[in-house]
């Protein structure tokens, strides 16, 4: 957690195991083993409020969650792979994805430019 109080590090094995599959599928689409940028992961129930009050689904505070961030990738192409790697939940942004693990169903949507989720 970037709180620096909690000292939290609680992702789920299933979290990890996933960001492996498609840093893979990755690799081997480019050609080239890409970084993939983990911008957040777990997060303390008190540091994810603060980033926003209103988050009615607290996927970093369950382990289920990662947000990325990777050099040339659009918006069609992280969709793809992210379904390819088997996450369920995917957030598109400007410059990052979310992932997530909640859940069986498939659950789609975007970032505006200011972090807000819109469907």
């Amino acid at each position: 957690c970037k709180c620096d109080k909690c000292k939290g590090n609680k992702l789920q094995a299933d979290t990890v195991y996933l960001f492996e599959i498609l840093r893979n599928l990755l690799a081997v689409i480019r050609g080239v083993d890409t970084p993939i940028h983990v911008n957040s992961g777990y997060r303390c129930f008190d540091y994810d409020y603060s980033l926003d009050a209103n988050v009615s689904t607290r996927t970093h505070n369950l382990g289920l969650a990662l947000d990325l961030s990777t050099k040339n990738w659009v918006g069609a192409d992280v969709l793809r792979l992210c379904q390819m790697a088997g996450y369920t939940g995917i957030g598109i942004g400007p410059t990052y994805v979310h992932v997530d693990t909640l859940g069986n169903k498939p659950r789609r949507w975007g970032y505006d430019k200011n972090g807000r989720r819109i469907q």
